[in-house]
């Protein structure tokens, strides 16, 4: 648990992508309702499960019998292209990134890794230092695994990484990792009760001390 607005310590912060570094909750809320209506599916359903969440399991979770998953998940990957530039950033996550020390943070995201390198660059983050994608893992979100190689990838202890994130999945995987874990944006269940939370990046603060980073100006 963490004192609301108390300052964090960390070596790292790891972030999810959509919805904490760029917002392409319009883009995910129009492709998983269409494909939704296309098969019959509850869209609401769909919906809340597909937010953080590989395409892949999404797919394996709600695809009717006899659907071809390798075809719907070429399908997938179709329609997120075509809404590639259909993005920006989260107001205050350039500005945020661009001021840590460039070996104290990385991405780990339920994107493809290609495609969410670009999306970012798109938008204006500077070179990331490490990125784990969907397609570079066994097990997505709600699984670990990718926060757990993300700090491996940029030689933090998970157990004292930072990590911020907007979904259910993504908040269940962080504190799997061991990390503590920032909710982004007005997302509350039992998972997020205790947790700091931020609304903006504006007004959210790093820097390094003796002691590693310190992060202010959370709720």
């Amino acid at each position: 648990m963490t004192d609301s607005g108390a300052p964090l310590l960390a070596d790292a912060i790891l972030f999810d992508m959509d919805g904490t570094l760029v917002d392409s909750n319009a883009v995910v809320n129009a492709m998983w309702t269409d494909f939704a209506t296309m098969l019959g599916l509850d869209a609401d359903e769909v919906l809340a499960f597909a937010h953080g969440t590989p395409s892949i399991s999404t797919l394996r979770t709600f695809l009717p019998a006899g659907e071809d998953l390798d075809a719907w998940h070429a399908r997938i990957g179709v329609w997120e292209n075509e809404h590639f530039d259909e993005v920006v950033e989260v107001p205050g996550a350039v500005a945020f990134v661009e001021s840590l020390p460039a070996d104290a943070w990385a991405v780990a995201t339920s994107a493809l890794a290609d495609a969410a390198a670009r999306r970012l660059r798109l938008v204006g983050f500077p070179e990331l230092p490490a990125l784990i994608g969907a397609d570079q893992v066994e097990h997505g979100k709600p699984h670990p695994e990718c926060f757990l190689r993300a700090a491996a990838a940029i030689g933090a202890d998970p157990l004292r990484c930072v990590v911020f994130e907007d979904s259910p999945a993504g908040v269940v995987a962080g504190l799997a990792a061991g990390a503590t874990v920032v909710v982004v944006g007005d997302m509350v269940n039992d998972t997020t009760q205790g947790l700091a939370r931020i609304r903006s990046w504006r007004g959210v603060t790093a820097h390094r001390t003796e002691r590693g980073l310190e992060i202010s100006g959370l709720g």
